[in-house]
Formats: C-alpha cells, sequence, structure tokens
C-alpha cells in the first residue's frame, strides 16, 4: 500500500485524466461529466490524505498506547480514544494540503468534465420531485470549474476579458486561502482539546 500510494502521489495530474477518460467517462454515460470529475479528483486526493494520516498516526508517541493498555482499555477503544484524536491534528492538515492541491488543477478536469468553459447555463443537478425521496441528484452532465475558465481565458482568450481572468483568480485565491484558513482553525482546536 505505501509503494501505491508514493506512486499515486508522484503521478501527474494529466494521468489522473487520462485515466478519468479512458476508464470513468465511458463507464458513466461516455460524456465528460460532474461526477467522473469528481471521482478523479478524489483518486489525486486519496494518495496525500493517506501518507499524511499514515504520518500522523505513526508520530503519535508509544507511550499514549501502553498508558491505555495499562488501563485495561480494548485495542479499539485506544485506537478511537487515545491514537485518533492525537493524531488529529495532522491528518486534518493531509486533507486540507491535498484539497489545496487538486483546488487548482485543470488537466483532469478539462478532460473528464468540462464540455465548454463558460457554459450558457448552470448545470441542474439538484431538482425537487413530487415522490419520496424529495430530492434528485443529477450528477452525470457537463459543469465548469474556476481553474478551467482561468486556463480558456488566460492561455486561449476565450470567453472575457483580462479583468475577469483577474477576478476569476482572485476568487479561486480566496477558496484556497479560506480551506487553508479552516485547516489551521481545525488543527488548533484539535490541539487545545488535546491539550486539555
Amino acid at each position: 500500500i505505501e509503494i501505491a500510494t508514493n506512486g499515486l502521489w508522484s503521478t501527474p495530474s494529466i494521468v489522473f485524466g487520462l485515466f478519468g477518460l479512458a476508464f470513468l467517462v465511458p463507464r458513466l454515460g461516455n460524456t465528460a461529466s460532474l461526477l467522473s470529475g469528481q471521482l478523479v479528483l478524489a483518486f489525486m486526493l486519496l494518495p496525500v490524505v493517506v501518507i499524511t494520516t499514515r504520518e500522523a498516526l505513526l508520530s503519535v508517541p508509544d507511550e499514549y498506547r501502553d498508558a491505555s493498555a495499562a488501563l485495561g482499555v480494548s485495542r479499539w477503544e485506544t485506537i478511537k480514544s487515545v491514537v485518533l484524536p492525537a493524531a488529529m491534528p495532522g491528518i486534518i492538515t493531509g486533507v486540507i494540503l491535498g484539497v489545496g492541491r487538486i483546488a487548482g488543477e485543470t488537466a483532469p478536469i478539462l478532460l473528464v468534465m468540462v464540455n465548454q468553459p463558460f457554459p450558457s447555463s448552470a448545470p441542474d443537478i439538484v431538482s425537487t420531485t413530487g415522490a419520496f425521496p424529495f430530492v434528485e441528484l443529477n450528477l452525470v452532465q457537463p459543469a465548469s470549474a474556476l481553474p478551467y475558465q482561468l486556463y480558456a481565458i488566460i492561455t486561449a482568450g476565450v470567453g472575457g476579458q483580462e479583468s475577469f481572468a483577474w477576478g476569476t483568480a482572485l476568487v479561486l485565491l480566496l477558496v484556497v486561502l479560506t480551506f487553508y484558513a479552516i485547516g489551521i482553525g481545525s488543527r488548533r482546536f484539535f490541539r487545545r482539546k488535546l491539550d486539555q
């Protein structure tokens, strides 16, 4: 597992996009779709989260586990009540780093999720129905994304002015910084909770 996750971590994003185009798109309606984009980005996020979670779990001192075992606590209870809370700041950091990595990815989105950078209407993902479960999700339709729109404006000159590109870059930067702020706040919260 360690060799596989390290290999996936070093894989370029375009390879993930090509995997999604060859494997996921034909099985999900044979067209670019929001679901295939989500799955490809989840595959890109997975190695970062696995590697950082493993390192966070290994960084928990053995004294914590030994003290819990000395009190007669079962192995599962030790993991749930001692090891995971102690490793939570590192796990959250890994998730935030992974989200920061995939937030600006353009290549996989270009290959598996987008038909055109500036669609005339937003995708109708959630629609209400009269029957149970009252909400219907439609994730098998194309959608656009901020990184791809930014790429289309700056490199290809499609769809907008330069001021729109700068505004898109600012929004994308604010989204990533918000994720990082949430990660820092969560990490501080769990560290403070651990110190109590």
